[in-house]
């Protein structure tokens, strides 16, 4: 069964029934091997195939920490990698574990961009669902910073995330923030557009 099968099931199956599946799954992979995998499938989809791959990824544990490490040349990852480090830390010697294991503002604009980016996927976003998301990723005095950095990541639904948050957060100075990202996006496009067309 391929990694991406496997994450289809989990949202198919009951969690006894997804436990049995996922126990069959790594009988005769190697861990890290597994964990590769996923990792693989998970920075190739949208942000809720991605979660899930994660989550699965991380029930493996210390044994695929070298995934992990690696996982962490990839902007899509790097957040995810950094928290799944950070929480094997304590059962890792210190020479394995990369320098900085605290997230920047990239990695923490594209795991905002990634869990708004389904909190937004509904016609008529809540925005306390908004705001709420948005306060789990980003801390408190960070909000103007992140949502600069979210207008300078590759995730191919930020412009989505900006708008909806520029619309629906209850925050004003947050919404303001990223009505101003989006229109940034926008001006920096024209110039790309008419140096294509020079």
């Amino acid at each position: 069964m391929s990694a991406a099968a496997l994450v289809a099931l989990s949202d198919a199956l009951s969690e006894t029934e997804f436990d049995a599946a996922f126990g069959e799954w790594m009988r005769g992979r190697d861990p890290e091997q597994a964990v590769r995998e996923l990792l693989i499938y998970a920075g190739s989809v949208d942000p809720h195939g991605r979660l899930t791959a994660v989550d699965i990824a991380r029930r493996i544990g210390t044994p695929a920490y070298r995934a992990w490490k690696d996982a962490m040349k990839r902007p899509e990852l790097r957040g995810y990698a950094r928290a799944s480090l950070s929480m094997m830390a304590g059962d890792l010697p210190e020479t394995t574990l990369p320098l900085v294991l605290e997230p920047d503002p990239d990695d923490m604009a594209w795991l905002a961009a990634d869990l708004l980016a389904m909190t937004c996927s509904t016609d008529d976003p809540d925005p306390d669902e908004i705001a709420r998301v948005f306060a789990e990723v980003v801390p408190e005095g960070q909000q103007q910073r992140i949502v600069g950095a979210m207008a300078q990541i590759s995730h191919p639904d930020t412009v989505r995330v900006l708008d909806v948050l520029g619309t629906h957060h209850p925050n004003g100075r947050v919404a303001r923030e990223a009505r101003k990202a989006v229109r940034a996006m926008a001006r920096d496009k024209v110039p790309a557009r008419a140096a294509g067309k020079a």
